[in-house]
């Protein structure tokens, strides 16, 4: 298993420093990163292969927000919105209502 790993890390190490050695231009000029430029520039797909494994697969996080306004307009069918109907219907308008109380335990059965 180490032997794998040893060839794995040689392997990308070498590709590292070829990619260096070349450049931008074939002589080194700009070293990886201007190799990197030089083939996004003329290899697109492969740049675009290389970013790719670049992404993560997965991302993992917890979004806590919570929402503080919803906007729900009704718009007819076959009716579209003019710049001055927009501005409109951006002005907050806000429709306030009592606080439900939650049923009590003896109601419940």
């Amino acid at each position: 298993m180490g032997t794998v790993n040893r060839i794995t890390r040689d392997l990308k190490a070498g590709i590292v420093d070829a990619a260096a050695a070349h450049g931008s231009d074939g002589q080194g000029t700009g070293g990886l990163t201007g190799y990197l430029f030089w083939l996004a520039g003329s290899h697109p797909k492969a740049f675009s292969g290389l970013l790719a494994k670049l992404l993560p697969l997965q991302v993992n996080g917890n979004v806590n927000t919570t929402v503080g306004t919803v906007n729900i307009v009704s718009v007819p069918v076959d009716r579209y919105l003019s710049a001055a109907d927009m501005a409109k219907v951006a002005t907050p308008q806000t429709i306030e209502h009592a606080p439900q109380e939650p049923p009590r335990q003896d109601d419940a059965a």
